[in-house]
């Protein structure tokens, strides 16, 4: 299975595979048991929907969004690397909900499209929003959504923290009509 992307240059950090974390009381039970029968066709949808791409905050900046009550949220960027190289990055485009320009276009072979979940270990992942982005047919710069804080609450990113897993699903062949 094949996922291509492109970084808008080299500050962004690389897109990586999310590896599970194996104790060594699992390895020696795993050496007890013959490991179950797989027709090796369904191994590569086991590890891509089990483990998935982690995303991070790309930007050399800390970006708070501050929930306020019957307003637009409060949005305040303080770039680390002086001048914004990237200066439109939120998106208010209602009350409830923003989207944040990551840069990155993701590619993938007919029919796979990915699933964006919060990030592994993190139950609500700052608000993001779960959805389906069929990137074979959309290879433009990925954004995600986000709720807005409930007033008086804010959402802080960094540079380098976990901004969601990318999860490759399979679309039935007749929704490849586009």
């Amino acid at each position: 299975m094949l996922v291509k992307y492109m970084q808008p240059d080299s500050s962004f950090p690389a897109l990586r595979r999310v590896k599970p974390h194996i104790t060594d009381q699992e390895h020696r039970l795993r050496r007890l048991q013959e490991p179950p029968a797989l027709p090796s066709h369904c191994k590569p949808w086991i590890d891509a929907n089990s483990f998935g791409i982690l995303m991070l905050f790309p930007y050399e900046a800390s970006l708070i969004v501050r929930g306020r009550l019957g307003k637009s949220p409060l949005v305040r960027v303080r770039w680390t690397s002086g001048r914004p190289r990237h200066p439109q990055i939120v998106s208010l485009f209602s009350r409830t909900h923003f989207g944040l320009a990551t840069q990155y276009s993701i590619r993938t072979e007919a029919g796979i499209g990915l699933f964006i979940s919060p990030p592994t270990g993190q139950a609500h992942g700052r608000g993001i929003v779960q959805g389906l982005v069929e990137t074979w047919w959309y290879p433009k710069p990925l954004f995600l959504v986000f709720q807005v804080p409930e007033p008086g609450a804010s959402v802080e990113f960094r540079y380098g923290e976990p901004l969601c897993t990318l999860l490759q699903f399979f679309v039935r062949p007749s929704g490849l009509e586009r």
